[in-house]
Parts: structure tokens; C-alpha cells; sequence
């Protein structure tokens, strides 16, 4: 599923009225409403490919562990001497063991893909947010309303 880039004059009047209304007059010109709209889709592709993937880590370790798990009951099932009942009861140890194992690897690669990519986005909403706070600083010199804001429109 591709989401379509439009552009939505009305929504964005409104926008810069309601953020006027709030003291922050030409806090976000439409350029940035729509970088901040596209990284939060960016972060939600992203996150959707990070659960996609670990969801089938998952259901890999399960299925390997649940063929090991049925291998090791049939050991212990079918056997007959005392030597047979411990190494049957040590392969069905051995597998639950190597799943937990093999859940706490995902669960931690996860974890941490959850992590880099939340800060990545973290660290990009503060850079903007700190270029438009030195923009809209007192000192700073605003744009002429007859000028464009930004080069591409120049």
C-alpha cells in the first residue's frame, strides 16, 4: 500500500489560523507540516517491516522448537531403560531451553530495532524543531510576506 503525496490548501489555512490562535504565528510553513507527515509515515512503514519481520522469527522459533519438543516426547515415550528416560529427558529440556533462547534473541533484536529507530526519529523532530526555534527567535529577521520562503520557490 503507497500512500499518494497531495497537497491541501484549505487544511493547511486552517492549520496556520489555528497555531496563529495559539501564539505561534508562521510556526510551520506547509514545506515542514509535510516533511514532519512524511517521516511519521517513513517511521510507520519502518515499524510495520520491524514487526513483520520479528513475527516471523517467532513463528520460525516455534515451529523448529515445537518439531524438537515432539521429537523429544517420542523419546520418552519409547523408552525402556533408565539411560534412555534421562537422555530422552535431557533432549526435552534441551529443546525448551534452545526456544527460550531463541525467543529472547528476538525478542532483544527487536527491542533493539524498536530502540534505534524510535531515537533516529527522536533525534530528527529535535533537529527540526531546534532550525525552526533559531528561525522564529527574536533577533531573527522574518521573511518579507511578498518574498518566498524558501529556494525551490524562488
Amino acid at each position: 500500500m503507497t500512500a499518494k503525496a497531495t497537497s491541501n490548501p484549505v487544511g493547511m489555512n486552517r492549520m496556520d489560523g489555528l497555531l496563529a490562535w495559539w501564539g505561534f504565528p508562521d510556526a510551520i510553513d506547509n514545506n515542514e507540516l509535510e516533511a514532519q507527515a512524511n517521516r511519521c509515515q517513513a517511521l510507520v512503514v519502518e515499524l510495520n517491516e520491524l514487526f513483520r519481520n520479528a513475527s516471523s522469527r517467532q513463528t520460525q522459533a516455534l515451529s523448529t522448537a515445537n518439531e524438537e519438543f515432539s521429537r523429544a516426547l517420542r523419546e520418552l515415550v519409547s523408552a525402556r531403560e533408565p539411560g534412555e528416560v534421562m537422555a530422552a529427558q535431557s533432549s526435552l529440556l534441551m529443546a525448551l531451553v534452545s526456544e527460550l533462547v531463541a525467543q529472547t534473541g528476538a525478542w532483544a533484536e527487536l527491542s533493539q530495532r524498536l530502540y534505534d529507530c524510535c531515537s533516529a526519529m527522536a533525534r530528527e523532530n529535535a533537529a527540526a524543531a531546534n532550525e525552526r526555534m533559531s528561525r522564529n527567535a527574536p533577533g531573527t529577521p522574518k521573511p518579507d510576506a511578498d518574498q518566498p520562503r524558501n529556494a525551490e520557490a524562488a
